[in-house]
């Protein structure tokens, strides 16, 4: 009897042992999708939708609904606080599930508007604008002015304006972001997080492809078909239309490819519309996020090809981030 309870006490700790080993071989998951849904006439979806995707656990929960739109979204840099604006309201919400935002104050309404911040040095927020003197396609000088509010944010005063030149192609560049009266205290903005995922961050590894024959081939340089290998699985990757402009952008559609095999299946959540955009993918967790063209975006396993999360076009704004905290 002891023998036999040894026999089992063994194996059971055997087991645990290979599935821990095999979760660590794995590597911790520390990041989630964020991302938003927005109303339509006809949907399911009654406001704005704040959302988060974990891939680890395949749930996708609702973070926050407010009625209007979240624009400007950012967090600190420990992830602890999040912000935004909705309509002519600044809130602040704890990265945490469960979580209700706080009325900040109300913003003042500026035409040409370049964005709000917090400035440490005052301990006060502000809001600045720009308007070129003149028309904005020969405009040699440019009209700036900073808001400030006071400490309770219950009202605005303007506490910089002035005219700037252009300079060298800074020409309608905001140009006060490192003077001590209106620098902005250190975030992670959308676009910052957002930013992993676009076109120039992976042209280093991008190679020409060719999909008559679904292999690489040609030269790089050139506008045409290009192809991003997995970094867990190199023989697996997305295969998409490079253009460069002003901006070096993608097109739809995009293609799962698996070079060993010589084939290619379209991707489908992110269809097959003409348009172009400067976003193309980001890895985490063992996944390809795809932030998609006008929406639509999906999370895809780099080595099978298979779609675990999507979600349809009145999405917007998907990027990883740190999870947030649980009560």
């Amino acid at each position: 009897m002891i023998q036999r309870n040894l026999r089992w006490f063994f194996a059971v700790m055997f087991l645990a042992a290979l599935l821990a080993g095999r979760a660590l071989a794995a590597g911790p998951c520390d990041r989630v999708v964020s991302y938003f849904l927005y109303p339509y006439q006809g949907s399911s979806v009654r406001q704005h939708e704040w959302r988060v995707f974990d891939p680890l656990k395949r749930t996708d929960r609702l973070f926050l609904a407010m009625p209007g739109f979240f624009n400007d979204v950012r967090w600190d840099t420990t992830y602890t606080t999040a912000f935004f604006s909705s309509g002519d309201s600044l809130y602040r919400v704890e990265w945490k599930f469960g979580a209700k935002p706080e009325l900040i104050g109300r913003l003042p309404r500026l035409q040409d508007s370049q964005g709000w911040w917090f400035n440490r040095d005052s301990s006060c927020w502000q809001v600045a604008a720009m308007s070129a003197v003149g028309s904005r396609d020969t405009a040699s000088s440019w009209w700036c002015r900073v808001w400030q509010s006071n400490k309770e944010i219950t009202s605005w005063r303007v506490v910089r304006s002035d005219s700037v030149p252009c300079e060298d192609g800074d020409c309608g560049d905001w140009p006060w972001s490192q003077e001590p009266w209106a620098r902005r205290a250190p975030v992670v903005m959308l676009e910052d997080a957002a930013q992993e995922a676009s076109v120039d961050q992976w042209l280093d590894r991008a190679s020409p492809f060719d999909t008559a024959t679904v292999t690489l081939a040609g030269r790089k340089g050139e506008d045409g078909w290009r192809f991003v290998p997995s970094q867990t699985s190199p023989r697996h990757g997305v295969a998409f239309r490079l253009m460069y402009s002003n901006d070096i952008v993608v097109s739809p559609p995009f293609l799962f490819v698996d070079l060993d095999r010589k084939t290619k299946s379209l991707i489908v959540p992110l269809g097959q519309e003409e348009g172009w955009t400067t976003s193309l993918l980001s890895a985490h967790c063992d996944l390809l996020l795809l932030p998609g063209w006008d929406g639509k975006p999906c999370l895809l396993d780099p080595t099978t090809g298979r779609v675990v999360f999507s979600q349809s076009w009145n999405s917007q704004g998907a990027v990883w981030v740190p999870s947030p905290r649980h009560p």
